[in-house]
């Protein structure tokens, strides 16, 4: 699978992430789920999970967050897109921000919206493990809850702009020149009261 990672020396795959989770079941090892009462990312105990979630947590976040972005009207590929458009940014933490000529994210080099969030959920996967540092993890989890707020509050204009910033800095359209986002990532009106709770932005808190 193409995971648009190309660090040869410190790139963050999937298996290797899930070695330095193996014991993660007697730690306090963070996994990214979906919250117990909307549809919202949140942080939780790996142990919560059941025995075989355990054992493949980032795999377990990417389909859970796949998940919450399908249970919407929108292209889960737009959603992504914005979340990258929101991550992919100099000020973030590495590994998505760093000075603004080289960048953590321009580090992807995926064809796919796949390979783009595994890339983002396996560099937050990859900070914390390394550093024992939940930031980037917050990170993403908040900022899913922003561009899922942004779309059940019908904020087309604001989101069609981290759209297009995402599909540029994940190298997916040309960074200069006019951009027009593509006709199944248009805005699509949420049916009204599908899920009201998600209008808010949440916190990375654990549930």
């Amino acid at each position: 699978m193409d995971t648009g990672l190309v660090l040869p020396d410190r790139s963050t795959t999937t298996a290797a992430v899930q070695r330095k989770a193996g014991n993660a079941a007697n730690t306090n090892e963070l996994v990214i789920t979906k919250h117990a009462t909307d549809n919202r990312t949140c942080l939780a105990p790996v142990s919560s999970l059941p025995l075989e979630a355990q054992k493949v947590p980032v795999q377990y976040s990417i389909s859970t967050i796949m998940s919450i972005l399908a249970n919407t009207q929108a292209h889960p590929d737009r959603l992504i897109y914005a979340l990258a458009g929101t991550v992919f940014k100099p000020e973030s933490p590495i590994p998505f921000g760093g000075p603004r000529l080289s960048p953590g994210y321009a580090q992807f080099k995926g064809e796919s919206c796949q390979s783009l969030l595994h890339f983002i959920v396996a560099g937050a996967y990859d900070c914390y493990h390394r550093y024992r540092d939940r930031k980037v993890m917050d990170l993403v989890c908040i900022s899913i809850g922003r561009v899922l707020a942004m779309h059940y509050q019908g904020m087309k204009d604001a989101l069609d702009e981290r759209v297009l910033k995402g599909m540029k800095k994940s190298g997916h359209i040309e960074w200069f020149g006019a951009a027009n986002i593509p006709d199944d990532l248009q805005h699509v009106k949420e049916i009204r009261g599908r899920d009201s709770t998600a209008a808010v932005e949440f916190s990375a808190r654990k549930r």
